[in-house]
């Protein structure tokens, strides 16, 4: 897991960078402004992943008005990670924040996203640069 050096920022940055947090497979984790936490899944995301992300992610929708989750570079997304992703945005709607999922992907990960609906019902972004220029 990758976090921005920068600890006084946010909450967030404190606890990611405390001994024990858990670490997914192939995840990096930015604070790019005050803010904004960008997510980017890596690889591939299962079940076996799907606890820790959707922890990860309950963490910085609380803590930040803008959540990114940048699914470019991931290999291999499943259902439980896509329920995950739907959570997160609920979640951030009730708080009045922002969940964009940045979805300029694999083939395969797009498939899932559009058969799985959520193309259509998150708000996403074709790089974080469009998602950060729209906030």
């Amino acid at each position: 897991m990758i976090v921005d050096p920068t600890p006084e920022r946010d909450s967030f940055a404190a606890q990611a960078s405390r001994p024990g947090l858990p670490l997914l497979g192939e995840l990096e984790v930015s604070l790019p402004r005050p803010g904004v936490a960008a997510v980017a899944l890596k690889g591939e995301h299962d079940l076996s992943t799907e606890a820790e992300l959707r922890s990860l992610l309950q963490m910085l929708v609380a803590d930040q008005p803008l959540v990114l989750v940048d699914v470019t570079d991931a290999e291999f997304i499943d259902s439980s990670v896509i329920h995950t992703l739907m959570l997160a945005d609920r979640e951030a709607r009730a708080l009045h924040h922002r969940f964009v999922l940045v979805a300029g992907t694999a083939p395969f990960v797009n498939t899932a996203l559009r058969i799985s609906g959520v193309i259509d019902y998150l708000e996403c972004a074709g790089s974080v640069e469009e998602a950060l220029s729209a906030s």
